[in-house]
């Protein structure tokens, strides 16, 4: 009796990299991971980095809500309404020491509601480097005032100084050539409390090391986010 051919069944590869397997790893947050709920909103986000620095809101009125995002690959993630007063709903965390940074975030306005609007920023304007990721004009095209010397923000795998992007999912990062220490801590979801509000749009993940990565280690961690997120476009 002949015996039955064998058929091979291909398995598409399975990306097994997670941010820790690199070097210089000093913060990591990530939408199913470290939450803490207030009823329907967030009032922690846990770092799952070695050194955790955990981002906190304790104003009840000022949380972001939780859920997941049709958009985004359908993975949980932190929603901010940006309509807040200037400086409110943010999450801050404590001092972190910057080299590179990678933002998984979505602007949903078709405008700019305000003059200026904080992702990821400093929250004192004493710190020199505070306006790292920060949109201006409603256009969306431009990024707020020049950064600091040594900086270079990044939008989807390209040095980028064309602003946040229209209603998009992307991956924004920063890379610092002379990384410090910002010891006012760092705010995600929120505007410089000095002069600009909160981020109109959804953050899903967040990855700091403590200097910039070399060309293969940023490219990895890139393709991580590209296919956790199934966002498109990207250079790796």
């Amino acid at each position: 009796m002949r015996r039955p051919e064998r058929r091979q069944t291909r398995v598409a590869p399975v990306n097994l990299f997670l941010p820790p397997q690199l070097p210089g790893l000093v913060q990591w947050v990530r939408g199913d991971l470290g939450i803490t709920l207030n009823g329907a909103d967030v009032s922690l986000w846990t770092d799952q980095g070695p050194s955790p620095v955990t981002y906190s809101m304790t104003t009840a009125a000022r949380q972001p809500a939780y859920g997941y995002a049709t958009t985004n690959n359908g993975r949980p993630a932190l929603t901010f309404s940006g309509t807040a007063a200037v400086g409110d709903e943010g999450m801050l965390c404590g001092p972190l020491t910057v080299g590179h940074v990678f933002v998984v975030a979505k602007f949903t306005p078709a405008t700019i509601p305000y003059d200026y609007c904080g992702l990821w920023v400093a929250p004192s304007g004493s710190d020199a480097k505070w306006n790292m990721l920060q949109c201006g004009t409603a256009t969306l095209t431009t990024w707020y005032s020049t950064p600091a010397a040594g900086v270079t923000r990044w939008k989807d795998g390209v040095a980028d100084n064309a602003g946040i992007g229209v209603q998009a999912q992307h991956i924004y990062e920063i890379q610092d050539t002379s990384p410090s220490s910002h010891d006012y801590g760092l705010l995600v979801g929120g505007g410089n409390t000095t002069n600009n509000p909160a981020w109109p749009g959804w953050v899903a993940e967040i990855i700091v090391y403590s200097a910039i990565l070399s060309t293969a280690n940023a490219a990895k961690v890139r393709r991580y986010l590209v296919d956790r997120y199934n966002i498109t476009g990207v250079t790796l």
